[in-house]
């Protein structure tokens, strides 16, 4: 049976979203992707300039093998992915708009980090991933990704002008960190499924300390 999603975690990058992710997917009435960020809405062209791993895997480029992603998502009640690069504007373009097409009555979390602390953690990812050679200050002068990304309120915009506020759902790291069950019950009730399940493993390994 074929799924289309209807639940998008779509950043901001180096915010938690894969904390969020795998809270999400330990419950029974939520079904969420692997890989965590498949960017299927993404420009191919523009999926090959910043991550050419996931550009090859082609789950932007053929709508089938994307949604093939969910092919096993049975009775979910919520079906998810979290892509990082739908909040990545003006680099990655157009893909509230996309979503909008295919999925018009999805659901959007988006999550918020304390932007100074966000854009430095963006760097060390860079770096780590040998996509940054240049030192901290140099980088954040030249290239306006790092800020763009904290740019909170752009990249919400496009989602709350297409799916209305009450189909966007914001919170930050800090509240994700600072009490994790209370936080995720919250987006149980607000997505409709069992508010009461508390998961298993909350230990927030994947969250980036820098």
């Amino acid at each position: 049976k074929t799924r289309k999603p209807n639940l998008f975690i779509v950043g901001a990058m180096k915010s938690g979203t894969t904390s969020l992710h795998e809270y999400l997917w330990q419950h029974p009435e939520i079904f969420m992707s692997t890989p965590k960020e498949p960017c299927g809405f993404v420009d191919p062209r523009e999926l090959d300039a910043v991550w050419t791993t996931m550009y090859v895997r082609g789950y932007c480029s053929s709508q089938q093998a994307y949604l093939d992603l969910f092919r096993d998502a049975g009775d979910a009640k919520i079906v998810g992915e979290s892509s990082t690069l739908y909040t990545m504007l003006p680099t990655i373009s157009g893909v509230p708009d996309r979503i909008a097409r295919l999925c018009p009555d999805a659901k959007i979390i988006y999550i918020m980090r304390d932007p100074i602390q966000r854009t430095i953690s963006h760097y060390w990812h860079y770096v780590k991933n040998l996509k940054e050679r240049r030192d901290l200050l140099t980088a954040f002068r030249e290239d306006l990704r790092y800020r763009d990304v904290s740019y909170y309120a752009m990249q919400l915009r496009p989602y709350i002008d297409l799916f209305g506020r009450q189909h966007v759902k914001c919170l930050t790291f800090e509240e994700l960190l600072a009490d994790p069950i209370q936080m995720v019950q919250t987006i149980f009730a607000w997505l409709g499924v069992d508010a009461n399940f508390v998961p298993d493993d909350l230990n927030p390994r994947h969250v980036t300390p820098i």
